[in-house]
């Protein structure tokens, strides 16, 4: 499919997966290091391609990706679901910047946090079971008298250090 001039032309035979593999990742691959490219390429082809992938680009709206991106925060990490939100914004304003779409739909999606990522090693808990980060934050407080956790390690690194 040629390059686009002039206004928007919205049809059904341009796909998201045929955008992200012909024209989002071409131009955009050459800036990423080879291990950026690497992850990041995965990420977009396994998150966002697999769900959105045979959906016409022009129907592709700004309802159907914040469903997508709340559904996806109940299943992943932040850190995955952050990559998301930043992928599909920048792929669908490229498609807006090359006339692929008349508006672009990932303008008003807003971020949503995903589940914490934090496993808990023993105590209460129990190995393998999570603990938020407001609960490993309170750990660190209460058992190392310290109010911040980065705080916290240097104490219990001076503490190791000076044989206390």
């Amino acid at each position: 499919m040629p390059a686009r001039t002039g206004g928007a032309i919205e049809d059904d035979s341009v796909t998201f997966r045929w955008f992200v593999g012909e024209r989002y990742l071409p131009m955009r691959q050459g800036a990423w290091s080879p291990a950026y490219r690497r992850i990041n390429s995965y990420e977009i082809n396994h998150y966002l391609v697999e769900h959105f992938g045979r959906i016409a680009l022009g129907q592709l709206g700004t309802f159907e990706i914040q469903v997508w991106l709340n559904k996806l925060a109940t299943m992943y990490s932040q850190s995955v679901v952050r990559h998301c939100y930043v992928n599909i914004r920048s792929i669908t304003r490229m498609a807006k910047k090359l006339n692929f779409l008349a508006t672009d739909p990932g303008l008003d999606v807003t971020m949503v946090h995903g589940r914490a990522k934090f496993w808990g090693c023993n105590g209460s808990r129990g190995l393998g079971q999570r603990w938020s980060h407001t609960e490993l934050r309170t750990r660190a407080i209460s058992t190392q008298g310290a109010s911040r956790p980065a705080q916290a390690r240097l104490q219990s690194e001076f503490r190791s250090r000076s044989g206390r």
